[in-house]
């Protein structure tokens, strides 16, 4: 998707998530709490999986009325969400608690 300047790991590939996941791999805090994937399909037939936090798939859920998958395929909608993520160092996720 992009890269990112990671301070531990240089220049990596980077991987969208909730705010929530962000801030603990940021501050290496193991996660002490539960995740989901979201998927998201832009109309250009991009489609993209990031981890959220339970929270923020709560509110996602009832955000948009979302049952049991957490699959947002309105444009303007994923477009909505994705500019909530946060850029994290793919390796830094990777190495967190939440693989």
């Amino acid at each position: 998707m992009g890269m990112i300047e990671c301070p531990k790991h240089g220049n990596q590939g980077l991987s969208l998530v909730s705010p929530k996941i962000a801030e603990y791999i940021l501050n290496k805090i193991p996660f002490d709490f539960g995740t989901e994937q979201l998927l998201l399909e832009i109309d250009t037939g991009l489609k993209s999986i990031h981890p959220i936090d339970e929270t923020f798939a709560e509110t996602l859920r009832k955000r948009y009325g979302l049952k049991e998958k957490l699959e947002v395929s309105d444009n303007e909608e994923a477009f909505e969400v994705l500019s909530e993520l946060k850029p994290v160092c793919e390796v830094c996720l990777n190495d967190s608690s939440f693989v």
